[in-house]
């Protein structure tokens, strides 16, 4: 007689699911450095700045939106 032949479990699922993660995970790191690169000017004043009235005129380099997110006052 013959073997019957091997039933395989499809592996759709886990491989979708492992190529959605790894996507994600790309997609953040892509997003980390684009943040650095576009507000490399700001992190650079700020990092230059001697005083605290400095560092506030360095949020002029931000995004309106941003600003409260990122201000460095209290």
């Amino acid at each position: 007689g013959t073997a019957p032949a091997p039933t395989r479990k499809p592996q759709t699922a886990p491989a979708i699911s492992g190529l959605v993660a790894g996507a994600v995970a790309l997609a953040i790191v892509a997003a980390t450095f684009a943040f650095q690169a576009v507000y490399s000017d700001y992190y650079t004043c700020v990092d230059d700045a001697l005083t605290q009235t400095s560092r506030h005129s360095c949020e002029d380099l931000l995004p309106k939106q941003l600003r409260p997110l990122l201000s460095t006052q209290n």
